[in-house]
């Protein structure tokens, strides 16, 4: 009996030194990014000419990083909080956008299967190839509505029309059938924040923060500016040559597909929402199986691409493992949401200074999300050799005559004056 006792004693000496030894390598580990998040922030703040920046690090409903970098303005010199400092995500929004639509489908209330007309109430699309589009089209960029960018915003607040009476005017036409091809639609995703207006009975932005940002805490978010925040909304530049040039604000008319403003806290927020299977705190935003359902294809063009749309997100390959993510861009700012779910981790970055087309803005981010990828995830290297091995077999199953001939963009107006955006290199 006594030595069983030391037996255990020892063990349990053992066992509390591990741990105590585990700990202090995560520790070090998570200081040691920290460290070199906020000197990479820092650097690029100046190397890449950027105003301000925040950033948000998830793993499931742990925080490994959150800060805010640089100023929210250059005049009043404000420097930039995570929790309080609020950015435009630009397109991000989308996905807000989905998790509305993917809730009613929960509810029974939308089928994704089924003729959008069934769920407009104001007015009704007729189809020039005798084809209806679905909720799931529209989720997927697959609808085959025309682009349009001219007069798509306005300057003051005052000036927005109701969603409804926009698109019924300014709806683009249906230019090919749907369920053929990926074509990056705004407009298709205004029409879904409709859709959860009619079907729902109360303004998109409304459903928004009753059903979502409330339940999930995102208390300085929202698609509607809030008057008793105005001191937090983040000012936007153009980045021309070393020169940072103010956007005067501007409000889409088609505001559901990018409009959203939210802070690094809240999304934060968000992101463990959906790496924790749709639940937050004990409240479940989505089902679990919605999630997943989420997150499956919803289309690609060749079915062994990497790339193809989620109902909501965009999905690719980074070395071996399923990224899903969504990237933002609007007046100056530039955001990118990015998931990989079978790690459990997700990141938020936005910045408020950028340029059009070629921004460096963005390239800081994508290129700063590969490097803290690869911290995070060293096994990534190894996975990355397995692709590129695999991949230098040019095995196909399909023809190669199947893939052969001209390709160019599809995302450019067709039928309005933005098509001239296409002769000088804007499509």
């Amino acid at each position: 009996m006594k030595h069983l006792l030391i037996t255990i004693l020892i063990l349990c000496i053992f066992l509390f030194i591990t741990d105590k030894t585990y700990a202090k390598n995560i520790n070090n580990q998570t200081s040691d990014l920290n460290i070199w998040i906020d000197s990479t922030f820092t650097e690029s703040l100046k190397s890449v000419n950027i105003a301000g920046a925040t950033i948000v690090l998830m793993q499931g409903d742990s925080i490994l990083h959150i800060d805010g970098y640089g100023v929210t303005d250059i005049k009043s010199n404000n420097t930039v909080k995570s929790n309080s400092s609020i950015f435009g995500v630009g397109s991000i929004s989308k996905v807000f956008v989905a998790t509305a639509i993917m809730q009613l489908y929960e509810d029974g209330i939308l089928e994704l299967d089924k003729d959008i007309n069934r769920y407009l109430k104001s007015f009704q699309f007729k189809y020039p190839f005798n084809d209806s589009v679905t909720v799931k089209d529209l989720l997927t960029h697959s609808s085959g509505f025309d682009d349009r960018n001219i007069q798509t915003a306005v300057e003051s607040e005052k000036d927005i029309i109701p969603l409804v009476k926009y698109l019924e005017k300014r709806m683009p036409a249906q230019v090919r059938p749907a369920g053929k091809v990926i074509s990056y639609s705004n407009h298709g995703y205004a029409l879904l924040g409709l859709i959860v207006e009619e079907v729902s009975g109360v303004p998109f932005y409304e459903y928004i923060k009753k059903m979502i940002l409330k339940p999930l805490e995102m208390n300085h978010s929202s698609f509607k500016r809030q008057n008793s925040l105005k001191e937090n909304y983040v000012s936007s530049y153009l980045q021309k040559g070393e020169n940072l040039l103010p956007y005067k604000p501007e409000f889409h008319l088609y505001y559901p597909a990018g409009s959203f403003k939210a802070t690094a806290s809240d999304m934060g927020h968000f992101i463990t929402m959906f790496l924790n299977n749709g639940n937050f705190k004990g409240n479940q935003i989505l089902k679990s199986s919605t999630v997943n359902k989420m997150f499956q294809t919803g289309f690609r063009h060749y079915k062994n691409s990497d790339f193809g749309w989620l109902l909501g997100f965009p999905e690719s390959q980074w070395n071996g493992f399923k990224l899903i993510g969504h990237g933002g861009a609007t007046q100056g700012f530039s955001s990118q949401l990015s998931l990989i779910p079978e790690k459990n981790i997700g990141v938020f970055i936005s910045v408020n200074s950028s340029s059009y087309p070629h921004s460096k803005s963005r390239v800081f981010i994508d290129q700063f999300i590969n490097k803290l990828f690869i911290k995070l995830i060293p096994e990534s290297a190894f996975k990355k050799e397995q692709t590129e091995d695999s991949s230098k077999e040019g095995i196909v199953d399909e023809p190669l005559d199947n893939f052969t001939g001209s390709y160019r963009y599809v995302h450019y107006a067709r039928n309005t004056l933005d098509k001239l955006g296409v002769l000088i290199g804007l499509a």
